[in-house]
């Protein structure tokens, strides 16, 4: 039988991501296992077609989107709660700290 410790679930609040958010907690609710809800807010050094005219604003900027999307994780109800959540924002490119996250979460979540 599977045995799943941990469970990353990125998170970007669309429409289309809810069934995955849904299978997630049920996985992380039928195996007791952590769930770590990752939500990544694009840096606006990325978004800027010159990053050098940000430099001063980006890091209040980004700032400003983790502080939002933080309380917007935060505030994120689950049909089931399971046991252990985390709710994780980071800033940067997706793909990249999706990633990171994946291989940081001890040796690795087993469902990514």
């Amino acid at each position: 039988m599977i045995r799943l410790k941990r469970i990353l679930a990125p998170i970007d609040f669309s429409e289309l991501g809810e069934p995955a958010l849904r299978y997630a907690t049920e996985f992380a609710t039928r195996f007791d296992a952590e769930l770590h809800l990752l939500s990544v807010v694009q840096s606006p050094m990325l978004l800027s077609p010159d990053p050098t005219l940000l430099t001063g604003t980006a890091t209040e900027l980004g700032e400003q989107w983790v502080e939002a999307t933080r309380r917007q994780l935060d505030q994120l109800s689950l049909v089931v709660e399971p046991p252990h959540v985390a709710r994780v924002v980071r800033e940067g490119a997706p793909v990249v700290e999706i990633v990171e996250a994946g291989f940081q979460a001890a040796v690795g979540p087993n469902v990514v």
